[in-house]
């Protein structure tokens, strides 16, 4: 009987999601983040939900930390938060969105800190593949980014190849796992 009950409990478990099309998805996000001065191994969590045929919204939380390029001494931590749509195409999806992301800057040879903020429009190509509830996937995003930072206390630093103030282009490049219910 126990048997028979764990059988029927993971066939609703893989089947119902293939059967009433879920409408939503859950998704753990690990990538790489690359620019000028930026090179960081990221970790996101995703909610991705269906808004109508072959269309979906997502939200999307991310966060990692790295040494600035061209100044080892300098450490910087970025938490993301990034909004969209994807649309699904034959072979592919096509995403576009907003992502705006906080920056955490330190000097610890200095004791010198720094805030900042990185915001602008991403386009994404990505493809993914499922298998009942569980699917996996990857792809490849553009962000153009506008960043300000300020230095605390009057104390200012060499961020080495990250430029304040200043637009830049950012490749992301992510793969995922994920949980349709």
């Amino acid at each position: 009987m126990k048997k028979n009950l764990i059988t029927a409990l993971i066939i609703w478990v893989v089947l119902l999601p293939m059967i009433v099309h879920a409408k939503h998805k859950l998704k753990l996000v690990p990538g790489i983040k690359v620019g000028p001065g930026i090179w960081t191994i990221t970790n996101a969590v995703e909610y991705e939900r269906r808004l109508m045929p072959l269309t979906t919204g997502f939200l999307k939380w991310s966060g990692g930390e790295f040494d600035v390029i061209g100044n080892t001494q300098v450490t910087m931590a970025l938490s993301s938060i990034g909004v969209g749509i994807r649309y699904n195409l034959v072979l592919v999806r096509l995403g576009i969105g907003l992502e705006a992301t906080r920056l955490t800057i330190t000097n610890d040879h200095i004791n010198g800190r720094a805030n900042g903020r990185m915001v602008g429009p991403m386009v994404e190509i990505s493809k993914h593949m499922g298998l009942g509830p569980i699917s996996v996937g990857g792809g490849v995003s553009v962000h153009y980014l506008q960043n300000e930072v300020s230095f605390n206390h009057g104390v200012t630093f060499d961020l080495g190849n990250f430029k304040p103030s200043h637009g830049m282009g950012v490749i992301s490049a992510e793969c995922y796992v994920g949980y349709s219910f």
